[in-house]
């Protein structure tokens, strides 16, 4: 066993149950207690409850249970040691493994982490002083304060500079070996395996440093090299197993409700450069079941967004197949055959953030990407042609949930113009192609039963309404999210203008955590960015509380991230303030609007229930139920009617002052 029980009851004890769930469930305190929304299933009213106390939650919507770490380990689908290891990790709690397990771990991995820690070192230090290095970057549109940022480094056009770095630390040159930072020719002479090279950290999912990959710099030099290099895999590196950005980001890709699944590095830095922290990379390998599994820890939502050309489509293709056989919802990125940028990284600095949300919205779902991929340049009025796309499909069919085939069959018989049973037969319902029977057979097209055409009907029905629920909330979160970033930009810039109206957003609810976080750390400095730099430049020298210290330093990225974002841009400052305000106003009616929607269709169920049992007008169970509905209806007209006369162009200060009087009012009449 690596850790003794008591060992694990007094990490349990130390953690803060409340901290570690907060970051997933926005969490109010009720009493002694704390409440919130399931994280495991979508509900109006909260059913889950924290208790700090005894250090346990409930949920009692699903009936799951447990503490901080079996929580943890449900909400992000780790195994116990996982979990604990990575909680140990994030909150500064000190584990100690049992001694034998120790010393075995620490010979075989802990001087491995040191190792790539201190090759990390290495190459940011390079890479400092490397104009060359610079320079380059700077091509590709990443100032110094990105190369800081993203922690790139560099290294040398020397034959063995990092090995004699590592072994005057005084590493061992077997353990420098095996991480494959260096090799040995046939002559038996050791060389850096990276070299002239702008170098990428690869963390795995505890956050460790355990391998490399590099970009060459100067491919004139070096024609035989390749253009990309990753590390070999090793006893802490599997490349199938990780994925490059994941570090940091999983917490975002889980509020945003979907990733976004690159191939390079270059391609997920330039997307954080855009706000795009949802973005990882397949690390340059093929796309693995392994890899799927990872993300799915996060989310079951992914947005492809590989290569612009024909190898890319190829890998789209696999990709998407590995993840829809483990149950993914998957959509495309095409940037069309009429657009001369090559990749995501080429095509956001071409288009911006603007151009890569359109990108967004417009992406395929996978089965249409699959679709033109299959029936390009084809004449689908020739019945050979519909049947060599029918035998195309005939994979992803073969992965798809029962009732998806049901749907899609349709769709394909439609576009191909022939009727979905035959589809149906061809698959037999279970993914198995008949190669025998011939597609436009009319014998098997009149044998066709009806309640299998129902089935169709009602299947298609509720997909498409799955489907249109997910990418409208998906949305919703996206739009949420870039108000409230742009909010924080706002506040960051005119907090200390005595005209730039902050106090009216300072009330304001954020809801992702990430924003939520960042508002009330904000708020502790006055949003003074310099009593931020001053604080931990303390921190720095003092070095008294690592974890205040790791807060300080993630504070100033995320600050220096919205500011530097190139896809909110204050022009005009009373222009700026208008458009937020009413977005932040419109956004309350709208949930509001939503939320006495429901309240609505319930109260008509239970007069609808009343009225079936020989109830009428002179039941008071009846005329309470239809006065609240009155009330609901009239509650809902004056949010519309607010939402009227919410529009930048109308707004000044008495209509500011009459909004927050209005909403204020409502709020009251709407908890009562």
């Amino acid at each position: 066993m690596k850790y003794q029980k008591e060992e694990i009851e007094k990490f349990i004890e130390a953690l803060d149950i409340v901290e570690v769930i907060g970051e997933y469930v926005n969490l109010k305190k009720v009493g002694s207690n704390y409440k919130g929304l399931s994280p495991f299933k979508d509900e109006r009213t909260p059913s889950f409850v924290v208790s700090p106390v005894k250090g346990i939650f409930k949920d009692f919507s699903t009936g799951i249970g447990g503490n901080a770490v079996s929580f943890y380990m449900k909400i992000n689908d780790l195994s116990f040691i996982e979990a604990v290891e990575e909680l140990a990790q994030k909150y500064n709690i000190p584990l100690s493994a049992n001694k034998n397990y120790q010393m075995y771990y620490k010979k075989d991995f802990e001087v491995y982490y040191s190792i790539m820690e201190e090759a990390l070192s290495f190459f940011k230090e390079n890479i400092k002083k490397s104009e060359k290095a610079i320079n380059y970057m700077d091509e590709r549109g990443f100032s110094t304060e990105d190369i800081e940022i993203y922690e790139i480094g560099f290294s040398l056009n020397d034959k063995d500079s990092l090995f004699k770095y590592l072994i005057e630390k005084g590493y061992n040159e077997k353990d420098i070996l095996d991480l494959n930072l260096a090799k040995t020719n046939y002559e038996g002479e050791i060389f850096d395996t990276f070299r002239n090279r702008i170098m990428f950290p690869i963390y795995n999912s505890s956050k460790r440093v355990v391998a490399f990959g590099g970009r060459i710099i100067d491919e004139s030099i070096s024609k035989r090299a390749p253009k990309y290099l990753n590390s070999s895999d090793t006893k802490i590196f599997t490349k199938g197993i990780e994925l490059f950005g994941l570090k940091e980001k999983a917490r975002i890709i889980k509020e945003k409700g979907y990733a976004i699944l690159m191939e390079g590095y270059l391609d997920v830095l330039r997307a954080y450069k855009n706000g795009f922290f949802n973005s990882v990379a397949s690390l340059g390998t093929a796309f693995t079941k392994q890899q799927a599994m990872l993300i799915k820890r996060y989310t079951e939502n992914v947005v492809i967004s590989y290569d612009n050309d024909e190898a890319g489509k190829e890998a789209v293709t696999k990709a998407g197949m590995i993840l829809q056989e483990n149950g993914f919802k998957i959509k495309c990125i095409v940037m069309g055959d009429n657009v001369k940028e090559k990749d995501p990284d080429e095509f956001m600095k071409a288009h911006g953030k603007e151009g890569f949300v359109r990108a967004l919205k417009e992406s395929k779902d996978f089965f249409d990407f699959l679709y033109v991929k299959y029936t390009k340049n084809l004449d689908l009025n020739d019945r050979l042609t519909k049947r060599s796309v029918v035998q195309q499909f005939k994979q992803y069919f073969k992965i798809l949930p029962e009732i998806d085939k049901v749907f899609y069959a349709e769709k394909l018989a439609e576009r191909l113009n022939i009727k979905e049973e035959v589809i149906l037969r061809e698959y037999d319902f279970s993914g198995t192609f008949r190669e025998e029977e011939n597609i436009s057979s009319e014998n098997r097209e009149k044998n066709y039963n009806k309640k299998n055409k129902e089935k169709i009907n009602k299947y298609s029905k509720i997909q498409e309404e799955t489907i249109k629920k997910v990418e409208n909330k998906l949305m919703g979160n996206f739009l949420y999210e870039e108000l409230e970033k742009s909010t924080l930009k706002y506040l960051l810039k005119y907090y200390f203008d005595k005209n730039g109206k902050c106090d009216k957003l300072m009330n304001k609810k954020f809801t992702t955590s990430r924003y939520v976080k960042i508002f009330e750390n904000l708020k502790e400095f006055d949003f003074d960015f310099k009593k931020i730099q001053i604080e931990l430049e303390k921190e720095e020298v003092e070095k008294l509380n690592k974890v205040r210290l790791d807060e300080l330093k993630l504070l100033k990225k995320e600050i220096i991230s919205i500011e530097t974002d190139v896809g909110i841009m204050i022009d005009d400052r009373d222009r700026y303030f208008r458009e937020i305000y009413t977005s932040w106003i419109k956004r309350i009616i709208k949930n509001r609007i939503e939320e006495l929607k429901e309240k609505k269709e319930t109260l008509k169920e239970e007069i609808e229930k009343l009225e079936l049992q020989g109830l009428n007008s002179e039941d008071s169970k009846y005329l309470e139920y239809k006065a609240k509905l009155g009330k609901v209806l009239e509650k809902q007209v004056k949010y519309r009617m607010l939402g009227l006369k919410c529009s930048p162009d109308k707004l000044n200060d008495e209509v500011i002052n009459e909004m927050e009087t209005e909403i204020n009012i409502n709020e009251f009449n709407y908890i009562n």
